[in-house]
């Protein structure tokens, strides 16, 4: 409807005559019983930034005979502000000379909103409204560009919001887009123009990107910094941001994150490249430990070059057959009687060879890929059970679950699913957690449990008192069986000290059990 409303003006400069339609009285928000049309009138109700623009091209016009177009803003007597297509041209008389300018304008303010929004979902992230992926990729090869012609530096900041994932996975979605949300207004504090301090002189808006990539991942981008430090000190601040709780639902949620950072030109000299070796060294600040930063150094190139290897074909290895599980017995110290068999995967590599899960287990947890490889043990350890019970070797078995996949919603449901598909006793098989998933304390996490051993699923705790958990967590959770950490039992036959740690845990164990 507003597309349609158009509205025409004729302006005589000479004698300051202006005639106005209908419509454009309408359009400036003014009765037209009550005023008369005016040519100081009509560019009082042009916003102040576009009134330049406006008389420049009415002047032109009238002067010179050219024709205009151009997009302005008009505001109305109550606040109301439309953006008006105007274009011009010159009215001349019978001998030739310009007597006047004649314009229409049309109202496409709904037309520019649509196109704002068609941008905002084109360039902005829907969930932190910073900029996304696409408008990142623009920027960090304008600012290359740039870079390279005025001979300056840039900084590539790679972060990833350490166990996100998990939060996500434990308290949904909606939490977890809260979470982000409060996220990159910290990061957004932390990086400030002021940070990026450049040799041309103090940092603008425009030295600065902050973007989310997608999930957790957010990328700083800072161009005309002097050197590493300049990104260095962004980095810390971002980390020390981060560390501060965030209150959610009334409750305080701890999350920190790991920055990697590539510099142009020393580091990549193209955009893809500056990224790549940005997400390597975030992926080293990982290892080493998380909650810190890590610049890239040419080392990383071989690391990032087995991590992509290892896990594209981790992804084909379940179609293709190339996980098996490897049984170790487990035996009564007494009389050395089998009485069970702890699962351990291992990846027969079509190149590589074995792979132990030290190897690309990790891989798996970071990209997802774990979801699928825990079903497939799962589903793999209760058909070999269930072949041994029909041979007459009722054995056991315990299989470890990673932290994600316990803490999701339909982890009960799975495991009820693969139970009743290969038949397996449930009393016959144990489900092994670390503390640390006991430690989450989650109300998905006591549901699991309870789910887990309303099945008759047995529960075992993997190496108590070796993180921040107390003993009493085996007597809130009922674990059924504890594994003793190998720190605590390495020097039985020669340590009286660790004989003695050794029998004081398996007392406390059993009593709290």
């Amino acid at each position: 409807q507003r597309l349609a409303r158009m509205a025409n003006f004729e302006w005589h400069p000479a004698t300051s005559r202006h005639t106005w339609s209908p419509t454009m009285y309408a359009l400036l928000g003014l009765d037209e019983g009550e005023c008369q049309p005016d040519h100081d009138r009509f560019l009082d109700s042009v916003h102040p930034a576009d009134r330049a623009d406006v008389e420049h091209a009415l002047r032109m016009a009238a002067a010179e005979g050219s024709a205009y177009s151009i997009d302005h803003r008009v505001r109305q007597p109550t606040g109301t502000e439309l953006t008006l297509q105007h274009w011009g041209e010159a009215v001349s008389d019978a001998s030739g000379t310009i007597v006047g300018v004649t314009g229409t304008l049309q109202d496409i303010t709904e037309l520019r909103r649509a196109e704002d929004r068609v941008r905002r979902l084109a360039y902005f992230d829907p969930v932190t409204s910073l900029p996304n992926r696409t408008l990142f990729h623009e920027r960090l090869s304008a600012a290359v560009h740039d870079a390279r012609r005025r001979r300056s530096s840039i900084a590539v900041m790679f972060m990833d919001l350490d166990n996100f994932k998990a939060i996500n996975d434990t308290f949904g979605h909606a939490m977890g887009d809260r979470l982000l949300v409060a996220a990159s207004e910290r990061l957004q504090h932390a990086v400030r123009a002021t940070d990026a301090v450049s040799r041309f002189g103090p940092a603008s808006e425009d030295d600065r990107t902050l973007c989310r990539l997608g999930g957790d991942e957010f990328v700083v981008l800072l161009t005309d910094v002097q050197n590493g430090k300049n990104a260095a000190r962004v980095a810390d601040r971002i980390l020390r941001e981060l560390r501060k709780p965030f209150l959610l639902d009334g409750e305080q949620t701890y999350v920190t994150a790991s920055v990697g950072i590539a510099m142009y030109p020393s580091d990549g000299e193209d955009p893809a490249t500056l990224l790549k070796h940005a997400d390597s060294a975030m992926y080293a600040a990982k290892d080493e430990g998380r909650d810190g930063m890590r610049f890239f150094d040419a080392a990383l190139d071989d690391e990032t070059s087995r991590r992509i290897s290892i896990e594209r074909g981790l992804r084909m290895a379940i179609a293709r057959d190339e996980l098996l599980l490897h049984y170790q017995p487990i035996v009564d110290a007494k009389d050395g009687t089998v009485i069970g068999g702890e699962c351990l995967i291992r990846w027969q590599h079509p190149e590589q060879g074995l792979v132990y899960p030290s190897d690309f287990l990790q891989i798996a947890e970071e990209s997802g890929l774990i979801e699928p490889v825990d079903e497939w043990v799962l589903r793999t350890a209760c058909t070999q059970q269930r072949a041994w019970a029909n041979a007459g070797l009722d054995v056991p078995l315990s299989v470890n679950i990673s932290s994600r996949n316990f803490q999701s919603r339909d982890f009960v449901d799975k495991l009820t699913g693969i139970i009743r598909e290969t038949r397996v006793n449930p009393s016959r098989l144990a489900i092994e957690l670390t503390e640390g998933v006991l430690l989450a304390e989650s109300a998905i996490a006591v549901r699991n449990l309870r789910g887990i051993r309303a099945l008759g699923v047995a529960i075992d705790m993997d190496d108590p008192g070796t993180g921040y958990s107390s003993l009493g967590y085996l007597r809130q959770f009922k674990v059924d069986r504890i594994k003793l950490d190998r720190s605590f039992i390495r020097d039985l036959d020669t340590d009286e000290n660790a004989v003695a740690l050794a029998e004081a845990l398996a007392t406390v164990s059993l009593r709290l059990g």
